[in-house]
């Protein structure tokens, strides 16, 4: 998870900042608002974690990992010629395969099984048919047994048979009009996100894409009212960031930065699913004054300000918790929603089912990606895996921890591990 330690900052869920204080729309805009419906969750943060000046309080529950799962599973990825996975950038899990995308080192996305073999990796780094340039991102067709991965510098999204990888053919996504560099499968429709590089009262958030043609079909969220229209400057938005969640579920989950609500999709299209609510929460005033979001503080007339929360991110569900995080510059915040109790609390990364309780590390925890059926997956950073194998040979790791013998004997050149939290 590679957290850092939980600082400063109040949050809590329910519609605000960017969306409530830009009620009017456009009526004749291409662009179409989210359904206006209630959240089917509301949870006040800003009662969990609270700050005053340099101050910090946790007045709400802390919870710990063995707290919100029963045991860990450890899978062992392969590692040989043919695979040498350097960044994990997405983790999706369809049946008993594990897909894994290296958009920054190895270019591509690679497939296990849940024992940790090698399959197959999907298409290969080229211009011909069936390979890709830069691969950004991928999504998983379930219903047509189909996996799109969108090349983001030609603005192409190949597509290959699932079981057994190979191409069937490639779409165009015209990018005159919001660059897309993420891809959401939604039963038989395709989503994309809008990089927009420059002002305009008809930038948009979400895009839906035609399978066939790569055309725009319609377009969603106008910018100004979903992102403080952030999007619209360079400076401020990071569109390499992930923005779905939740891949493989049926109702995935879309939160870009700087937005204060995460949005979900139903068969008429995108709809609200869960805003955060916080004081601190950045604000499109904040954006046009001086203040700067990239500082830990600013200090303005002898009063100290604590950081902005700039985004929602790492939204997973698991039967029923909801795991998130909410950053800002510097930290970030973690959080587990108990769908049963209706508690939320603050996640703090003790966990005992790696570590011994004595020796334990908040640098080297498991990183989550996504959720299947049989748990949450996790994995250790490429870079923090020497230091995990170094604390496994020093006995450093919970005794119980499973093929705790095998993680003595890899070395670091190893590909990542998974751990699955059930």
């Amino acid at each position: 998870m590679q957290k850092k330690i939980i600082t400063i900052i109040t949050l809590g869920i329910l519609i605000i900042s960017c969306v409530t204080s830009k009620q009017k729309f456009n009526a004749a805009s291409t662009i179409s608002l989210a359904g206006r419906t209630p959240q089917s969750l509301s949870i006040n943060i800003d009662k969990i974690v609270s700050a005053s000046g340099n101050a910090i309080t946790i007045p709400g529950k802390i919870i710990t990992i063995p707290e919100v799962f029963k045991r860990v599973r450890t899978i062992i990825l392969e590692t040989n010629k043919d695979v040498r996975i350097g960044e994990v950038n997405s983790i999706q899990v369809y049946g008993d395969e594990i897909f894994i995308s290296d958009i920054v080192k190895s270019m591509g996305v690679f497939v296990f099984n849940k024992e940790g073999r090698y399959i197959w990796r999907i298409g290969k780094v080229g211009q011909g048919p069936g390979e890709y340039t830069e691969p950004s991102d991928f999504t998983i067709d379930k219903k047509n047994k189909l996996m799109y991965l969108l090349d983001a510098r030609m603005q192409n999204i190949v597509k290959y048979n699932l079981e057994t990888g190979a191409y069937l053919s490639s779409i165009k996504v015209p990018d005159g009009d919001g660059k897309c560099l993420h891809i959401q499968c939604v039963g038989d429709k395709l989503y994309g996100d809008a990089f927009i590089v420059g002002k305009g009262k008809n930038n948009f958030l979400i895009q839906e894409i035609d399978v066939t043609t790569g055309q725009r079909v319609k377009k969603w969220l106008p910018a100004s009212v979903y992102n403080c229209s952030v999007s619209d400057n360079p400076k401020l938005f990071k569109g390499i960031m992930d923005v779905f969640y939740d891949k493989m579920q049926d109702a995935p989950k879309f939160v870009q930065l700087y937005m204060d609500t995460v949005m979900t999709f139903n068969e008429q299209g995108v709809i609200p699913y869960l805003a955060v609510k916080s004081k601190n929460f950045v604000k499109e005033s904040d954006l046009e004054s001086r203040y700067d979001p990239e500082r830990i503080r600013e200090t303005r007339h002898n009063e100290t300000y604590l950081p902005k929360i700039r985004n929602v991110r790492e939204f997973i569900t698991y039967k029923n918790i909801i795991y998130f995080q909410v950053s800002e510059s510097s930290s970030g915040y973690e959080f587990i929603y108990n769908s049963t109790t209706g508690e939320t609390s603050v996640l703090f990364g003790k966990d005992t089912f790696i570590y011994d309780v004595k020796d334990h590390y908040r640098t080297t925890l498991p990183r989550f990606y996504t959720s299947s059926d049989d748990g949450m997956y996790g994995v250790v950073h490429p870079l923090d895996m020497p230091q995990l194998l170094k604390f496994a040979k020093e006995g450093k790791l919970a005794k119980n921890l499973d093929k705790l013998d095998q993680l003595m004997k890899l070395d670091a050149n190893t590909n990542p591990i998974i751990f699955v939290y059930e």
